[in-house]
């Protein structure tokens, strides 16, 4: 047990692990004397506190870990001999400044290099990582947190607040450029110098005056509500970065922001944030964000494009037509979601023909809730250079895969909660010619029909909540690039046929082609393709996320539950029980 911190940790492990005398025992450390002593005191002997490194072992150490069985180059001994001896005899300080040294020594591999060295050593750890392998976020240890926090206040990087109190009566950040807030209360009334504020507890209670921050270029408060200074936001005109939460209604004042690049807007899932028409005026922006907003207002007048404006997620009921394509001629990246996916909507007025004509489109996602149980009539064109696309609950017909398996820079293909409706699934020779990563998330297929020829550059594949799917057609085997294939536990059929292709290709001398069963909490069935009825003759469209479902007289209670598991937690379960009429 590494870096002990409390003795509950320690209590809570005896009980688990109790001394039989059979001579097996628990290594434990920890920075604290009192904790060691307290694990001591069972008759395990006193604690064995680990001496500091004196100089010669702290250069040997540093030597050892820069240049492996290596040399030391004798121009390189005597700076190291400083380098090890300003660590204190510290171990872990010496490992890291080692790590960083042997990155440096061999030429350095980018950010993203030295990042995935530092996950190597245990330095920082991995949240979250994209499609590709790579890491897309992470975390710091506590320990390296604090020493980069300590050393970034003593070169004077940013000022961080971890207590209540006035940053103008406690710290001084009349010559700061950074602040970052970590306290519960914060009162900030002078920041001349200041270009950054970031807040990162949700429950802070901020009284900053912003007439003494005009020279602001990030400002991020995605955890506070804008409150009473919220006018004082949009006269902030050398902001670049601006997050914020619950601002529903954006005034036209926002347009003041001629140098904004990102606008990030929290609100709640339901809800729609409405963008004032001076939107179009803000010819800087390059990224605008939130959970959901309203379609873009349509542009007045002869309004310039938004050339820079690169991404777009997520909007609700976006009308694709050719007068908004032509506002935003360069988008990479866009969101869209439909929340009126019920009997009487009209696919064709929200134009998604007109998604061929975004030239520079390289990531799209489709988001359809309370669709009807049957097969879309969705008029989907899609344009050439897009490289990553999520389909989510669209219900289109698997016939028309063939416009996504034509797509020749597709690299990332998620299909999720029923994307694709019916049981059988055909691919053809020449589909997905560069497709490196496929995900089938809950699905209604049962037979997959492929031939070997298309996929030729596949690399992961994922199935899961595909229980009714047969199995893997033996030809996704025999794809040269394919490196790994991960499917649920639950669904047995699906299971063998990946390991049995994992087995065929070892027996043909491939050894890269990992099979991974990923272990499944809950296993929901589908319910039937017709409607199911309650009391009151209350409806509900079926949906393959329940393993249960009976009705209470609540419509709106229903209809909410069913938003939830689409949009939030797509793995869970709810079960809906009957209330009679009479009760």
């Amino acid at each position: 047990m590494d870096d002990v911190w409390s003795t509950k940790a320690w209590d809570a492990v005896k009980r688990v692990f109790p001394d039989d005398k059979n001579g097996s025992r628990i290594i434990l450390t920890t920075r604290l004397l009192d904790i060691a002593t307290y694990v001591c005191s069972s008759s395990y002997g006193p604690p064995h506190e680990m001496p500091f490194l004196d100089e010669t072992q702290s250069w040997n150490l540093l030597k050892t870990k820069v240049f492996k069985q290596e040399d030391c180059p004798t121009k390189l001994e005597r700076i190291g001999q400083i380098i090890a001896r300003s660590c204190r005899g510290l171990p872990l300080a010496i490992a890291v400044v080692a790590g960083l040294l042997a990155v440096l020594r061999r030429g350095g591999r980018g950010v993203f290099g030295i990042l995935e060295d530092l996950v190597k050593r245990s330095l920082v750890l991995v949240t979250k990582k994209k499609t590709n392998g790579r890491i897309k976020s992470c975390r710091l240890h506590d320990l390296v947190r604090d020493l980069c926090i300590r050393k970034a206040e003593e070169e004077k990087f940013l000022v961080h607040v971890m207590d209540s109190y006035g940053v103008s009566e406690a710290k001084s950040t009349k010559y700061q450029r950074r602040l970052c807030i970590s306290s519960d209360m914060i009162c900030l009334t002078s920041g001349t110098g200041l270009r950054s504020v970031t807040c990162l507890l949700k429950s802070t209670s901020l009284f900053i005056s912003l007439k003494c921050c005009r020279l602001l270029r990030v400002l991020d408060l995605r955890f506070c509500d804008l409150g009473s200074f919220a006018a004082e936001v949009f006269e902030l005109l050398h902001l670049k970065y601006l997050a914020c939460r619950s601002l529903m209604n954006p005034p036209a004042s926002l347009s003041n922001l001629q140098n904004l690049q990102t606008l990030l807007i929290v609100n709640l899932p339901k809800s729609k944030l409405r963008l004032p028409s001076e939107i179009w005026r803000m010819g800087q922006l390059r990224h605008l964000y939130s959970l959901s907003f309203d379609s873009l207002p349509v542009p007045k007048g002869t309004t310039a494009p938004l050339e820079n404006l690169q991404t777009l997620s997520e909007v609700v009921d976006f009308e694709c037509t050719q007068k908004m394509v032509e506002m935003i001629p360069n988008l990479k990246k866009l969101g869209v979601c439909y929340r009126n996916g019920g009997k009487g909507i009209e696919w064709s007025k929200y134009r998604l023909d007109n998604l061929v004509r975004l030239h520079q489109l390289e990531k799209f996602k489709l988001l359809v809730v309370n669709a009807p149980f049957c097969p879309q009539k969705i008029n989907l064109t899609l344009p050439t250079t897009l490289k990553k696309l999520t389909l989510i609950r669209p219900l289109l017909p698997w016939t028309d895969m063939e416009i996504v398996g034509l797509l020749p820079n597709l690299e990332v293909l998620k299909l999720k909660n029923i994307a694709f409706f019916g049981p059988e699934w055909v691919t053809t020779e020449g589909q997905f010619p560069r497709l490196k990563f496929l995900l089938v998330d809950g699905s209604h297929l049962e037979h997959w029909i492929s031939e070997g020829s298309d996929f030729p550059r596949l690399e992961s594949l994922c199935l899961f909540r595909c229980s009714e799917l047969s199995g893997i057609p033996a030809d996704i085997g025999e794809i040269p690039t394919l490196e790994r294939i991960e499917v649920d536990h639950w669904n047995k059929s699906l299971a063998e046929s990946a390991k049995r292709i994992q087995e065929e290709q070892q027996s043909c001398g491939n050894d890269t082609l990992q099979v991974r069963l990923s272990p499944s909490i809950f296993r929901p069935r589908f319910l039937p393709s017709h409607r199911v009825v309650g009391h009151d003759n209350l409806r509900v469209a079926p949906t393959f996320l329940f393993s249960v479902v009976v009705f209470i007289r609540a419509g709106n209670f229903v209809s909410d539950a069913l938003l939830l598991q689409e949009r939030w937690i797509p793995c869970a379960c709810f079960v809906i029980t009957f209330i009679s009429p009479n009760s």
